[in-house]
């Protein structure tokens, strides 16, 4: 028997698009299974300063997205915080960002106010993926370049930002310059670097040969996508942005590289939630953190 919400229970969508894609896809399944779920956002109070960055896609199906305030939010966290995890208010306020790659159940929605998470699996996105992919790929390939470029290219995405960051570094881990010196890495094609840390691709490029860097200020994260989604070798960084690149990718022609394990810590997925069946694994180094040059 299918289970429905009677009341509309608010998705807060948080974090960047990589994140958000999970989010989203969560939304689109619910919505196909009969649940009464729309988005919501709660801007600086849960993303800091990143824009909420799934709003023309969400838009472009039909749907609202709701603006939590100020006051609302914080009355929220403050029920959650002054009451035991097994009370009625924590079955209204679910919060599974401490659990990335839980899938709420269908019941567990039903009960809820109020929902957030990362719901972070590409193994529920394959179960589902007639009510994700197709609109994805569509939209995708109407965002356009700022500028003419050369897809047939290997593509190097390097993640650094907040990875680097020590309460993220032990966790998560950057990829160090070992692991891009050891890249299979096509010598017929130009090598391009994407990133959002130009510190740490400049570094890198003094190590291997390539053509040219590009940097956050020239593509957006939906346009780095689709020129992640089109380059003809991608090499990904442990970046669900990267990750959604290489799942979008893996079936088209040219080849996808993921470093494996995805994170320094190796329990964090153990379960492999984030693994894309069909891409090439390569051993991992991560930088050592009391060394930058590593």
């Amino acid at each position: 028997m299918q289970l429905t919400a009677r009341k509309s229970t608010r998705l807060v969508f948080h974090s960047g698009l990589g994140n958000q894609l999970f989010q989203w896809a969560y939304l689109q399944v619910m919505l196909s299974k009969g649940c009464r779920i729309s988005p919501a956002y709660a801007s600086s109070l849960i993303s800091g300063d990143r824009p909420l960055q799934v709003s023309k896609l969400i838009r472009d199906q039909g749907l609202f997205v709701r603006k939590i305030n100020k006051l609302e939010y914080q009355t929220w966290t403050r029920l959650i915080d002054n009451c035991g995890e097994k009370s009625f208010l924590h079955k209204k306020f679910l919060d599974y960002r401490e659990k990335p790659f839980t899938i709420p159940l269908e019941s567990e929605l039903q009960a809820a106010s109020v929902l957030t998470g990362y719901f972070q699996s590409f193994s529920f996105v394959r179960e589902h993926s007639k009510h994700v992919i197709p609109i994805l790929s569509e939209y995708l390939n109407n965002v356009s370049l700022p500028f003419s470029i050369d897809f047939d290219v290997n593509l190097i995405h390097i993640r650094g930002g907040d990875l680097r960051d020590p309460k993220n570094f032990k966790k998560y881990g950057v990829m160090g310059i070992k692991f891009y010196e050891l890249l299979p890495i096509d010598n017929h094609l130009k090598t391009v670097i994407v990133t959002d840390d130009l510190e740490r691709a400049r570094l890198i490029a003094n190590r291997i040969n390539v053509h040219s860097i590009i940097g956050p200020e020239a593509l957006d994260p939906w346009q780095t996508l689709n020129l992640m989604v089109n380059a003809t070798n991608l090499f990904a960084a442990n970046s669900t942005l990267s990750l959604w690149a290489a799942f979008l990718k893996v079936n088209r022609s040219g080849s996808v590289y993921i470093p494996c394990p995805l994170f320094r810590d190796r329990d964090y997925d153990a379960n492999g939630a984030l693994n894309i069946s069909g891409a090439n694994y390569l051993p991992s180094h991560f930088q050592d953190f009391e060394d930058p040059q590593s």
